[in-house]
């Protein structure tokens, strides 16, 4: 494949330590990279792409840049019919806001953990941030991968990319959308996924859960671990993303969790009943 140029305005995101709020802040300056125009892997919602960025020092990062192209769970083959670009935008916006999110819980999960000295597997959700495509001086059109033919008249933006660390092929599956059943090895790993995904029903007041729990295997800190991607959250309001089916997401999980040694010991069950 002959990947085309693009140039991309990176947006990061960051919570309120109190109020939980995102705050979304424009990056002062801009990425050129390289893209693919052929996606590597498809998901239920999500095309992935192969994007190199090249850094001022001349070296270059690849990542995995991905785009939403439905969303709903129908017509899986169908990738010719693309979303909006604020509905791309938002709905990504959403992931991020969600891996955000579930590593400050999980950072507080670890830490009740040590307080109750019981040993956990040490897992992490995956970094992302926001890149959108811009028109610039060295790339006039949208890149192939973004589906565009053009970019709006009124616009110089175009498609936007979830921006992740390339991960391991292997992807692990820990819960469903909806089925919180464990699934996989009885072992350290999983059960400290489910008694975390038990923690943050209890820690947020049964108000939020994390659900479609996935991950693969990686290095960090040179250590083994699974890192987390694309977690889906139920809510309340039924308001943070695709996927959230708000009261019957939170029920399904009070249904569906089974308490497992990890549960036990850090008495989850009689603290989050």
């Amino acid at each position: 494949q002959q990947a085309s140029p693009i140039t991309l305005q990176k947006f990061t995101m960051s919570l309120d330590p109190i109020t939980l709020d995102p705050d979304t802040l424009k990056s002062a300056n801009t990425l050129n990279a390289l893209i693919y125009p052929a996606h590597f892997a498809k998901g239920s919602m999500k095309l992935v792409y192969d994007l190199i960025i090249l850094l001022s020092d001349g070296s270059e990062e690849r990542v995995a840049a991905k785009r939403l192209y439905r969303v709903v769970e129908e017509d899986a083959d169908d990738i010719t019919n693309m979303i909006s670009l604020s509905d791309n935008h938002t709905n990504l916006e959403s992931e991020v806001y969600r891996l955000i999110l579930g590593e400050k819980v999980l950072n507080e999960f670890y830490a009740f953990a040590r307080k109750n000295n019981v040993d956990v597997f040490h897992i992490k959700f995956s970094s992302a941030y926001l890149a959108t495509e811009i028109r610039a001086s060295v790339t006039r059109e949208p890149s192939t991968a973004s589906g565009m033919v053009v970019f709006p008249a009124d616009s110089d933006e175009g498609m936007t990319w979830l921006i992740e660390p390339k991960r391991a092929a292997a992807v692990i599956s820990f819960t469903g959308t909806l089925d919180q059943q464990p699934t996989g090895s009885d072992d350290i790993c999983s059960n400290t996924i489910h008694a975390f995904a038990h923690y943050t029903f209890g820690a947020s007041e049964a108000t939020v859960v994390f659900a479609d729990l996935q991950g693969t295997p990686g290095l960090v800190g040179g250590k083994d671990r699974i890192i987390l991607f694309d977690p889906m959250t139920h809510t309340t309001d039924g308001t943070s993303g695709l996927g959230d089916f708000g009261d019957e997401g939170i029920d399904q999980f009070i249904e569906g969790h089974e308490c497992n040694d990890i549960c036990d010991a850090l008495g989850l069950w009689e603290k989050y009943p």
